[in-house]
């Protein structure tokens, strides 16, 4: 699920911009990251209390009735607030799967105040989002997904994570997945003897994918 919209009007951006403008610092956004790799991305975080800027977003979500409908919410965490200048990036990546089971960006300043800076998401092909302030996109936690490098300005947004009283269904991502990966490992020919396909990280693959569509067999 992929669902973008305006979130915030014209007078809720301008309270969270002021609140960022007059309260806090901003610091070297690899703290919050899980990646061993610190060279996954490079923004900054707002550090200051962020209570009144959540209240704010959570009113919104409350009266984003598609959201609700969609997700079905049973909790919501404490945004973060991201800063990306010239330069600044983050990486393909997953989130953690422990944080939520749908993530949040809403858009703070106008895209005009930056170039490149894209939200890009793969749901089975790539969406590229830069959207006008104030507007959000939601998605599947579990989508891959990038910022491009911010080539000029900053870019603003606010991110947070929702745990839904009902998870989304992944089998058809993970079904496809195993399949593109199945088709590449296999490409330069198939094992020749069981020994070797034991063994093979392609057959690996294919087995894995073989027995979780039985596993997910209707009864006929």
């Amino acid at each position: 699920m992929i669902y973008v919209r305006q979130l915030l009007n014209a007078d809720e951006i301008s309270q969270i911009n002021s609140i960022m403008e007059s309260e806090g610092t901003w610091v070297d956004g690899t703290i919050s990251t899980e990646h061993n790799d610190l060279s996954i991305k490079s923004n900054l975080e707002y550090s200051a209390d962020v209570s009144l800027i959540a209240q704010i977003i959570y009113t919104a979500l409350d009266r984003d009735l598609t959201f609700i409908g969609k997700v079905a919410a049973d909790s919501t965490t404490v945004p973060i607030l991201s800063r990306t200048v010239e330069g600044g990036f983050y990486r393909p990546h997953q989130d953690r799967h422990d944080i939520g089971h749908y993530s949040t960006t809403v858009f703070l300043n106008s895209p005009e105040e930056y170039d490149g800076g894209y939200l890009r998401i793969y749901d089975h092909e790539v969406s590229e989002y830069k959207l006008e302030a104030g507007h959000a996109v939601t998605y599947n936690t579990g989508y891959i997904h990038e910022v491009s490098e911010v080539t000029r300005g900053k870019r603003e947004v606010s991110v947070f994570w929702t745990h839904s009283h009902f998870a989304p269904n992944y089998k058809s991502d993970i079904f496809i997945h195993l399949g593109k990966l199945k088709n590449n490992l296999l490409s330069e020919g198939r094992p020749t003897s069981i020994e070797e396909a034991i063994e093979h990280p392609g057959f690996m693959v294919e087995t894995i994918s073989e027995n979780f569509n039985r596993m997910n067999m209707t009864d006929h």
